[in-house]
């Protein structure tokens, strides 16, 4: 019987069950790519909606011009006010929904490069595995607390583990034997949080966690490829 793993209620005032996770950038991305990225796109449905914005205001905006159509008594300039509104409000929509379109389709493309946990797929993550969700959530609190409470700041260190973190929930598969691995490295994070990790000497950092979980990374890919291709040769 599967058991459920709840993730370490992190430091703080509010716990990580109360929170979503944010998107993640793989480290090597760079930094100007990157806050593009994070920065948020906007919503599928603002993008149909102001889409439709501009084409109704646009073909309104048309058909005043057009035809010249006026309310009984109105000045001749109500049609050419109107018109002329209708294709600004037009316009207007319509560069909301290119703009909107071309961040969505900017998100996917680094998704399917795997270089970006985006919203789509924390969507994703979040009804298929709520525990590894939960961890993520978690993890992140964790590193904001690091972020925020050391003195010499090692950020690049720090996206690798949030990028480490993020790839090993996406690969939990539900699987509790994962989640009780991550709980581990969440915990890790947390009491780092509250105490504080070596910057350097001889101490646990930043850097040699990063390094560790790049390599538990690896090795996890490596024995899903050598089982996938075991399992082609016993077919």
């Amino acid at each position: 019987m599967r058991q459920r793993v709840e993730a370490p209620a992190p430091s703080g005032d509010s716990p990580a069950r109360d929170r979503r996770p944010r998107p993640v950038c793989a480290p090597e991305v760079p930094e100007p790519v990157r806050r593009r990225l994070l920065a948020g796109g906007t919503d599928p449905a603002t993008v149909l909606l102001t889409t439709i914005v501009a084409v109704l205001f646009g073909i309104g905006g048309l058909a005043i011009l057009l035809s010249g159509a006026r309310p009984s008594g109105a000045s001749p300039v109500f049609g050419v006010v109107a018109g002329d509104g209708g294709l600004l409000v037009a316009l207007a929509a319509g560069l909301v929904a290119v703009r909107g379109a071309v961040s969505q389709r900017r998100e996917r493309a680094a998704e399917v490069a795997g270089v970006l946990l985006g919203r789509r797929r924390l969507a994703a993550l979040a009804a298929a595995d709520p525990p590894a969700t939960t961890l993520l959530a978690a993890a992140q609190q964790a590193i904001d607390a690091i972020r925020a409470g050391s003195d010499i700041l090692d950020e690049p260190s720090l996206r690798r583990i949030e990028w480490a973190v993020a790839t090993a929930a996406g690969d939990c598969g539900a699987d509790p034997a994962r989640h009780a691995a991550l709980a581990d490295e969440v915990r890790r994070l947390e009491r780092w949080g509250a105490t504080g990790p070596a910057p350097s000497g001889t101490g646990p950092s930043l850097a040699a966690l990063s390094d560790e979980l790049d390599r538990a990374g690896l090795a996890v890919t490596e024995l899903r490829r050598l089982t996938g291709t075991e399992r082609e040769r016993t077919d």
